[in-house]
């Protein structure tokens, strides 16, 4: 994905990839990836659906469009029934307990809908992956400096090609789009959905199916503080392309460190006091 292969083989003869190629490649690769992902859940959910359907005599099938209906999420379903097993050890009914929480029976569901929940998880799962990759890359694909002799813009990260000319034209329209909709909209998404997550309530099982991730093991009124993770992969991002003076460097990367050790020790954001304490500890360290 990276394709920084001077970087694990250093003097490697292979020929020189234009940066417009290297940032397409990315962008198609993370499509892939994507689409890899969506396939797996769609796959998941169609067995496990089926599974469910055939093995357990508590589900009570009835028709609806052609679709076999389930009282509850997938998830939440196999995490109960694993829970009454005679055989699931005490720290596997704590583990569960604990996951379930106060969840109660969903309304019905289709494998369809199954699907859309899982498909919606891995994608922002690969976005959160893809992050600080994806923003270093459109970062470096819009930041010019001005040629002294000639006074042209030049791309940065290749200097003998110009700003917004040929090839480049077209991967600055695409690094904008990116900018705007992926680097700036994915951690305002993530915001959003917690937020709104929160209102409905975070165990609602089909919140905790497709957004648990950003928010397990924080409390609800600290429900937001993992999000603050991406911001921070913009600034180092920022920093890393923009070739800002080191002791500028020096003092955002202290502020940020300040921030996060105050935030942690004000908030105490996370359920289990023992990772607060080792945050802020590590801080410290």
């Amino acid at each position: 994905v990276l394709f920084d292969y001077n970087f694990i083989r250093p003097g490697c003869n292979i020929g020189k990839i234009s940066f417009p190629a290297v940032y397409g490649g990315t962008i198609v690769v993370a499509l892939a990836f994507g689409f890899l992902f969506v396939l797996g859940a769609l796959l998941r959910s169609v067995f496990l659906f089926q599974r469910i359907s055939v093995k357990t005599s508590e589900t009570k099938s009835s028709s609806h469009d052609g679709h076999i209906l389930l009282p509850y999420t997938t998830r939440v379903f196999l995490f109960h029934k694993k829970l009454n097993d005679a055989s699931t050890s005490k720290f596997g009914k704590f583990a569960l307990r604990w996951f379930i929480g106060s969840s109660k029976p969903d309304d019905s569901m289709t494998w369809q809908r199954v699907f859309s929940r899982r498909a919606v998880r891995s994608l922002f799962i690969l976005a959160t992956i893809l992050f600080f990759l994806i923003t270093i890359r459109t970062f470096q694909a819009l930041y010019c400096v001005k040629e002294p002799a000639t006074g042209k813009s030049m791309l940065f990260v290749e200097q003998s090609r110009q700003c917004y000319v040929d090839a480049h034209l077209t991967a600055s329209i695409f690094a904008w789009v990116v900018l705007i909709l992926f680097v700036g909209g994915f951690p305002l998404t993530c915001f959003l959905v917690v937020f709104y997550s929160a209102k409905s309530g975070l165990d609602l099982p089909t919140n905790k199916e497709q957004f648990g991730f950003l928010y397990a093991g924080l409390k609800k009124s600290s429900s937001w503080f993992r999000i603050t993770t991406l911001i921070i992969n913009i600034i180092v991002a920022a920093q890393t392309v923009f070739q800002f003076p080191f002791v500028m460097q020096i003092l955002v990367n202290m502020i940020i460190f300040l921030l996060n050790l105050v935030a942690v020790v004000l908030l105490l954001p996370y359920l289990n006091k023992m990772v607060n304490f080792l945050f802020v500890v590590a801080g410290f360290l």
